[in-house]
């Protein structure tokens, strides 16, 4: 079985202690983030930008970083595949 989650899903997975599976929306592809991590978006035309801070978040460890632009309708995530 393969697990795979989101950024935001993953971090409450991660404090809960448990799994979520979500349903691919798109093509993931590399991005610019941690290895593992890719980034994905249902369509090209609303796809945010990405960016991951190695020294970012709250303890220092790493933040990522998806940025929205004037445009309505951007939608996107970071995604990870974890054996189980």
């Amino acid at each position: 079985m393969i697990l795979r989650l989101t950024a935001p899903i993953f971090a409450l997975a991660t404090a809960l202690g448990i799994g979520q599976s979500t349903q691919s929306l798109g093509e993931p592809r590399d991005g610019p983030g941690p290895e593992g991590w890719r980034t994905a978006a249902p369509r090209e035309e609303i796809r945010p930008e990405f960016t991951f801070q190695p020294a970012g978040g709250h303890d220092g460890k790493g933040c990522f970083v998806i940025t929205h632009d004037s445009r309505e309708g951007l939608h996107g995530y970071w995604t990870r595949t974890f054996p189980i």
